[in-house]
This record gives C-alpha cells, sequence and structure tokens, in this order.
C-alpha cells in the first residue's frame, strides 16, 4: 500500500495514516470515514481535512465521508463526484 500504515482497530475504530495525512476514524464495517474539525472557515483547513478523506477513499471502498464540526453544516463535492458531508457534532450525536 505504498506510504500507508496498516489499519489496526481500537474499539472498533481504526485511525488511518499516510506520511503526510491522517484520517481520526474509519469504520470498516460501514464503510465510512471520519475526520474531526472545529472549524471550517480557513480554506487551508478545509483542504486538509477533504484531502484525507479523498486519498482514504482511493485505497478503500468508503459509502460515507464525514467532516464532524462544532456548528458547520455543508457537502463539498470533489472532483470524483463522491461527496464529503460537514455536520455538527450535536447533529452527528443524535443520529
Amino acid at each position: 500500500m505504498g506510504g500507508y500504515s496498516p489499519f489496526f482497530t481500537v474499539g472498533g475504530y481504526s485511525p488511518f495514516f499516510t506520511y503526510e495525512e491522517e484520517v481520526f476514524f474509519y469504520l470498516p464495517s460501514q464503510s465510512t470515514a471520519i475526520q474531526v474539525c472545529y472549524d471550517l472557515s480557513d480554506a487551508i483547513t478545509v483542504q486538509r481535512e477533504t484531502q484525507a478523506l479523498q486519498k482514504l477513499s482511493t485505497v478503500v471502498p468508503l459509502e460515507r465521508m464525514l467532516i464532524i464540526t462544532r456548528d458547520e453544516e455543508r457537502t463539498f463535492t470533489l472532483s470524483s463526484g463522491q461527496t464529503i458531508e460537514a455536520i455538527p457534532v450535536w447533529k452527528w450525536l443524535i443520529d
């Protein structure tokens, strides 16, 4: 897998790391990857968070990609056509 570390599971959740990016949670049983970010108002932060999810999606099939935020909600559409949902933590907790 090139520069990708092997997956390991901690309590059913698997962090995913490359030499330059990380995805906070990868849930293989749900084909879901989750990033956590307080604020998405900065373009550099948006790029960092979405790029990490996009890179993971080239290694494993993902049905859902999320960025959990303090209070923001929006959708990012990648050039591949995949979407990343940004949702507030309160909404994620009640889901």
